[in-house]
Parts: C-alpha cells; sequence; structure tokens
C-alpha cells in the first residue's frame, strides 16, 4: 500500500494519469452478466464465486518467473491474478462485503531463471 501511495503521489506530482489494465470488464459474457444482475432478471444476488485460471504458470517444467518471486513481485502471482477476479465481481455484482479465499501451490518446484534472480534483462 506503501508503494501504490507513493506512486499516485509521483504521479500526481508529474501531472500525468495512471490506469490498471482489467482487460475482462468488457468482454461480451461479462457485460451481459452485469446487464442482467443490473435489471434484476437474476434476483438478489448473495454469493459470487469466482475463478481465475492462466496459462502462463501451466507448464511444471516452466522457468520460475519474477511473479513467483515475493521479493521481486510483492504480493506475487495471487494479486497478480485475484485482482482481476475481485475487479469483475465488483464490476459485474458491486461492493464485496465478506471474502473467503482458498488457495494452493500446484508446482512448488521450478527451474530458475534470470528472472527469478533479480535480474531485468535477459
Amino acid at each position: 500500500m506503501e508503494e501504490t501511495a507513493r506512486i499516485d503521489a509521483a504521479a500526481t506530482k508529474a501531472g500525468v494519469i495512471t490506469s490498471i489494465g482489467y482487460n475482462y470488464r468488457h468482454a461480451p459474457a461479462v457485460e451481459h452478466a452485469r446487464t442482467l444482475i443490473a435489471a434484476g432478471t437474476l434476483g438478489r444476488i448473495t454469493n459470487v464465486r469466482a475463478a481465475f485460471f492462466s496459462g502462463y504458470a501451466n507448464e511444471p517444467k516452466g522457468a520460475l518467473s519474477w511473479r513467483f518471486n515475493r521479493e521481486l513481485a510483492g504480493s506475487g502471482v495471487l494479486a497478480d491474478l485475484f485482482s482481476h477476479a475481485s475487479d469483475l465481481c465488483q464490476y459485474i455484482v458491486g461492493p464485496i462485503a465478506e471474502l473467503t479465499a482458498l488457495t494452493s501451490t500446484v508446482y512448488t518446484e521450478r527451474r530458475s531463471s534470470p528472472w527469478a534472480r533479480g535480474r531485468t534483462s535477459m
């Protein structure tokens, strides 16, 4: 949170606009679900279950990337992916009042890569 505050202050001081690319918001299926919910067609929504799948980590012999290194990625893959799922839930249904989550690490070992060791170029 402190880092985000520093980024915000720097952007404000520089007079620039920042953004986050929540690129799933305007997918047709998402917009359709949002319309149905807003119209009351589905009734009162009391529960939402979200699962987010991404292919960049699906190869067990794939290299360890920066996303899996807490020192480089901060909150890591959870924030990288869950931020999209939570954004969609709020966009479609409204504010989140309570959250419960289950997480697991599918591949506990990966070969090292230059990115995993903190280098910024290959």
